[in-house]
């Protein structure tokens, strides 16, 4: 239970001059401010002006916004986190909820995708990446303990980022539930040209190309090596939401997953 849904359950049994029989949901506030302010209130009045539901999800967005990006995770809409969407599906809004706003589109002619299990679309360059199990136990083996965060998924998004060379696009991505790794050429604007929207898409199939084809750029790095397959898997994002579908580039790669995994 959210601190708000426990407040609105509560909060009308606070009376002027008397303590809070629900001085529980205290312990369930995201930040010091409201913390206080709940347990000090002696009426609803006296409450609700020192702790806003505003100055919670602003303080809630602005904490785990910061996080992802520090981990170079992609953010697909602003408040609360929710793993809600459909594995495997088109750039369309997968969420049904009214606590989820999904953000328009930042262009138009928007080419992008939707994270598996996440609930909004992305205007990026996108690309899954297939890994080789079998290298990284090599390399994990002969580090010895000694430098296994060279193996981590943001040592790799890094070092990804480091092979693109438009300076308009940031590198995001993550583990996917299917066991790839989905990486995400974002924009650095908030709202950017048409221009910079291409180049992300430009910059994602020169990566694919890159490891489809054993480039010496990708072999002779570390955290790179065991890269082995990649495909590009942005399509047209879709303004609204409809019928959802699993796309066909998540189908072929999927099937490419369990070939490789049980061969």
């Amino acid at each position: 239970m959210s601190f708000w849904k426990c407040l609105n359950e509560t909060v009308q049994e606070i009376n002027k001059g008397e303590s809070w029989s629900g001085r529980a949901c205290c312990q369930m506030t995201l930040s010091e401010r409201c913390q206080f302010s709940c347990i000090t209130a002696t009426s609803k009045q006296d409450l609700q002006h020192f702790c806003r539901q505003s100055d919670e999800l602003d303080f809630f967005t602005c904490s785990s916004e910061c996080a992802a990006i520090a981990a170079s995770v992609a953010v697909d809409y602003r408040g609360y986190c929710a793993a809600l969407g459909y594995i495997g599906a088109p750039g369309e809004v997968q969420c049904r909820s009214d606590a989820i706003q999904c953000p328009a589109p930042v262009s138009p002619h928007c080419m992008g995708v939707t994270p598996p299990g996440a609930c909004c679309p992305i205007c990026a360059g996108a690309l899954r990446i297939l890994y080789s199990q079998k290298q990284v136990d090599r390399a994990l083996y002969a580090l010895r303990g000694s430098a296994m965060s060279a193996l981590s998924v943001h040592v790799v998004l890094k070092a990804l980022e480091r092979q693109v060379q438009t300076a308009q696009c940031s590198v995001r991505g993550h583990l996917t539930l299917e066991l790839d790794l989905l990486v995400l050429l974002v924009p650095t604007s908030n709202e950017p040209s048409t221009v910079q929207l291409e180049a992300c898409l430009q910059e994602a199939e020169k990566l694919a190309a890159l490891i489809t084809n054993t480039s010496p750029r990708i072999v002779s790095e570390l955290s790179l090596s065991p890269l082995i397959a990649a495909q590009v898997v942005h399509t047209q994002v879709a303004s609204s939401a409809h019928t959802v579908l699993v796309g066909s580039a998540s189908v072929t790669l999927l099937a490419l997953i369990l070939l490789l995994r049980f061969n």
